[in-house]
């Protein structure tokens, strides 16, 4: 492995988490699947 793939992980894992958050928060996803992918976003971090 490359020295460099923590860091390319965390970036990765962050811009999923935005980008889960961001749909919730203009609704394009609601309801439990949504509460289910924010707190799989949550666990990113």
């Amino acid at each position: 492995m490359t020295p460099n793939m923590g860091a390319l992980d965390k970036t990765f894992r962050i811009l999923i988490a935005i980008i889960i958050g961001l749909s919730w928060y203009s609704n394009i996803i609601s309801g439990t699947f949504a509460i289910i992918l924010l707190v799989f976003a949550g666990f990113l971090f």
